[in-house]
């Protein structure tokens, strides 16, 4: 018995790509592609940032001046939970009886990215009054080990 012929095969016996529709790959997702979509889920997720903000030389009495403008503005995102803790930074521990040595701003935040921090200093009062040095600031990522409620 002589072999069955198969059909021969021309553009016009072909389906074309518009009835077989989109080509989907047949492999599953790579390791690249699942580090892709944590990566996006990690940059919407919140972490702790530690914020060292120098003050430029010379700008205590400016910085005095607002001082109580600052606080009071920083306390509705104190209670939100976007600041965790904050406070001047010195050049020397504190003596009795002396004013204090500030040179600068430490915090921590809370927050999604670096720019939400940074949008958040630039509209401090400290900030449109030149008082902070942002030349220097720095911001990064913090993994606190503990945290001891103040008394």
């Amino acid at each position: 018995m002589p072999p069955a012929r198969l059909p021969q095969l021309t553009l016009k016996t072909l389906p074309s790509l518009a009835t077989i529709g989109p080509l989907q790959p047949s492999l599953p997702k790579s390791k690249t592609h699942q580090l892709r979509a944590m990566a996006s889920a990690a940059a919407t997720t919140k972490c702790d940032w530690l914020v060292i903000v120098p003050d430029q030389p010379g700008k205590l009495e400016a910085r005095m001046a607002v001082r109580s403008d600052h606080l009071k503005n920083v306390t509705p995102k104190v209670e939100e939970g976007f600041w965790k803790v904050g406070g001047a930074t010195l050049d020397e521990p504190p003596k009795e009886g002396e004013p204090l040595k500030i040179n600068g701003s430490c915090f921590i935040a809370h927050a999604t990215t670096k720019e939400e921090v940074m949008v958040e200093l630039k509209n401090d009062v400290y900030a449109k009054g030149e008082v902070w040095d942002f030349e220097k600031i720095q911001i990064m990522p913090f993994k606190p080990a503990f945290i001891k409620p103040l008394n």
